[in-house]
C-alpha cells in the first residue's frame, strides 16, 4: 500500500512538471482584450415576452494574465441579483478560446470552446453537458460598446435567448 501510495504522488509530481506552465496565451489574450471593462447595459430576453433588465458586467484580467474573468450581475424582476460568472482563456495545443461559465442556478459549469473573428468571439457549449447547447457570442462595436448574445440550439435552430449591447 505505501509503494502504491509513493507511485501516485511521484506521477503527481512528474505530470505537475510536464505541464506548460509558460501556456503563450499572452498573443491570443490581447486580440479579446477588447472585451475588459466595466460593462452597463440591460439584458433583452427573447422569453414568449421580451423582457429587459438591468446588468452589470465587469470583464478583467485573471490569474496571471492568462483568463479574463467575466462578472455579470442582472437585477431580476423580483429585485434579486443573478450572479453569473465565467472564465476565459486560450489554449494554444487546439488553438480555441475556452470559457467556463458558473451560475447562481446550474450544479455545474458549463465548458464552451470557439473561435475569434473580425472582433467576434463565438463560443459553443461542448457536447454532453445536459440540456440544450448553447452559443454565446462577445463583439466589439466599439470602444467603449460590447454586444454580448446568448442563443440555445432548439429543434436544429439556433434561437436568441438574449442579447445585450453594454456601454462602458
Amino acid at each position: 500500500m505505501k509503494s502504491l501510495i509513493t507511485l501516485i504522488a511521484l506521477c503527481l509530481c512528474v505530470g505537475a512538471f510536464a505541464q506548460p506552465h509558460d501556456m503563450k496565451t499572452a498573443d491570443a489574450m490581447k486580440l479579446v482584450a477588447f472585451m475588459e471593462g466595466d460593462w452597463k447595459g440591460k439584458h433583452i430576453f427573447n422569453a414568449p415576452t421580451p423582457t429587459e433588465l438591468d446588468a452589470v458586467a465587469q470583464i478583467h484580467g485573471a490569474i496571471g494574465g492568462k483568463y479574463l474573468e467575466d462578472v455579470i450581475t442582472t437585477t431580476l424582476q423580483s429585485g434579486k441579483l443573478s450572479d453569473v460568472r465565467h472564465l476565459l482563456t486560450f489554449d494554444p495545443t487546439d488553438q480555441k478560446f475556452h470559457a467556463w461559465w458558473f451560475n447562481n442556478t446550474a450544479a455545474a459549469p458549463n465548458e464552451l470552446v470557439g473561435s475569434l473573428a473580425d472582433n467576434k468571439l463565438v463560443l459553443e457549449s461542448k457536447p454532453g453537458q445536459g440540456g440544450a447547447p448553447i452559443r454565446a457570442t462577445y463583439e466589439k462595436f466599439s470602444e467603449t460598446k460590447l454586444g454580448y448574445k446568448v442563443e440555445a440550439k432548439l429543434d436544429g435552430d439556433w434561437r436568441e435567448l438574449l442579447h445585450t449591447v453594454f456601454s462602458k
